[in-house]
C-alpha cells in the first residue's frame, strides 16, 4: 500500500508538523498543537487535503491504494470537523482531559 506523492508535499509537511494519520487524536491527524488558532488548522488541513486527495492517485492506482487514500483524507476531513468548530473542539478537549485524568488515577480503580 504505498504511492508516491512529489517531494515538495513532503517538505510542506515537515513544515506544518508531523501528522499523523493513524492517530485517533485530531491534532495529531492534523499535525497541530492543542493551542493552535482556527487559521493554524485550516491552513494544514487545506495542506494536507491537497496532499491526500484521491483525485491525486496515479491513475493505475490498485484498490488498496484507493481505499487508504478514501480512509486518510476521511481522517482530515473528520479531524478539521472537529476542530474547527469552537463548541466541539471545546468538548473533544474536555472529553481528553477527563480520560487522561481517569487513566492517571488507576483507570477503574477507586479511591477510598
Amino acid at each position: 500500500m504505498y504511492f508516491e506523492f512529489p517531494a515538495i508535499d513532503f517538505l510542506r509537511i515537515f513544515r506544518m508538523g508531523q501528522p499523523n494519520l493513524e492517530s485517533s487524536c485530531p491534532y495529531g491527524i492534523l499535525g497541530v498543537d492543542r493551542n493552535a488558532t482556527l487559521k493554524h488548522i485550516k491552513s494544514s488541513y487545506r495542506k494536507l487535503a491537497l496532499i491526500y486527495h484521491p483525485d491525486k492517485l496515479p491513475p493505475n492506482a490498485s484498490d488498496a491504494e484507493k481505499k487508504v487514500a478514501h480512509s486518510n483524507f476521511a481522517a482530515i476531513g473528520s479531524a478539521y470537523e472537529i476542530l474547527s468548530d469552537e463548541g466541539r473542539r471545546r468538548e473533544y478537549d474536555f472529553e481528553s482531559t477527563q480520560q487522561q485524568q481517569h487513566q492517571r488515577n488507576g483507570g477503574n480503580h477507586s479511591r477510598r
